[in-house]
């Protein structure tokens, strides 16, 4: 009912403005009875009304640009929180499902590296330590998730032991969800109390850092999961982007916090960026979020 007020409207201005330059055009004629004037006159009001179009179409143009922006970015914003959904489920099944923690062995050095290349991500650890407890270790568990539903022969899961780098460890999928998954690592024999470990685990989960989410996050969650304890950690985060905005914080009791260890650049090109982080005896999980600089045109935008 408004938009046909409106309309209405619109028309009765547009009539009475043409009879007004109508009206003034008869008086022009009556005053000068000459071709030229009138002429003139006639080239200026068609000029007039022709600037007042482009300027109400180009009004109109910005109006129609600024919807399709909010409704681009309200679509690109529901698919990053999918996503985001996503990642957060796979996250409480790391931490909820069983093995929840390790209780069994203490760990002198840890390296969690991601890198990321094109949508996929390759996670790399390093587990260095010993059997902390008084009985013999048969196993270890290391867990995984990732932000899009994969299966355990997609990740191409590797292991090698470092202290026994001719013998392939015997590996075992005991949990395989959709978006979390876990192994466990037989020591045979068995390690005695105090008899040391030296393992490199590495796999690859695609579309878990997708273009389109320009936003991004990484989670460190040793110093909640080794409950015997981890003397030294690295983490590192590999991308074939450029990356801004990063932030480390952590899990506190008193809630997500920025941390007191902050990444730093070890190495940034256009084609390379290496953040590096590392601290001593790490008691919570750690969250890096960061922003890559995905080149114009090559993926949408989450913002």
């Amino acid at each position: 009912m408004r938009q046909d007020r409106w309309g209405l409207a619109q028309i009765a201005g547009l009539g009475g403005a043409l009879v007004g330059y109508l009206g003034l055009g008869v008086a022009i004629w009556n005053l000068t009875q000459q071709i030229l004037p009138l002429v003139v006159y006639a080239l200026l009001v068609i000029t007039a009304m022709l600037a007042t179009r482009i300027h109400t179409g180009q009004r109109e143009i910005r109006q129609l640009e600024a919807r399709c922006q909010k409704l681009t970015a309200h679509t690109q914003e529901s698919a990053h929180l999918q996503s985001l959904t996503q990642g957060l489920s796979g996250f409480v099944s790391y931490l909820t499902e069983e093995p929840r923690a390790d209780y069994v062995h203490h760990f002198t050095h840890v390296t969690e590296e991601y890198a990321i290349h094109g949508d996929d991500g390759t996670y790399n650890w390093t587990l260095r330590g010993h059997n902390a407890t008084e009985h013999p270790s048969e196993r270890l568990h290391v867990k995984f998730y990732g932000d899009r539903p994969t299966t355990a022969k997609a990740l191409d899961i590797t292991v090698v032991d470092m202290l026994r780098p001719e013998e392939d460890p015997k590996v075992e999928l005991v949990k395989d969800m959709p978006l979390f998954k876990a192994i466990a690592i037989a020591f045979d024999p068995p390690l005695p109390p105090g008899g040391e470990f030296f393992l490199k685990v590495s796999c690859r989960w695609n579309d878990t850092f997708t273009r389109e989410r320009e936003h991004d996050y990484i989670i460190f969650t040793m110093g909640r999961v080794a409950t015997q304890g981890v003397d030294r950690i690295v983490g590192r985060l590999i991308c074939d982007l450029p990356i801004s905005e990063f932030v480390m914080e952590e899990f506190s009791p008193s809630g997500l916090v920025r941390a007191t260890i902050q990444p730093h650049q070890a190495e940034s090109t256009f084609h390379r960026t290496i953040l590096e982080w590392q601290g001593r005896d790490p008691r919570n999980i750690f969250l890096l979020k960061f922003r890559k600089e995905v080149p114009l045109g090559s993926a949408g935008r989450d913002a």
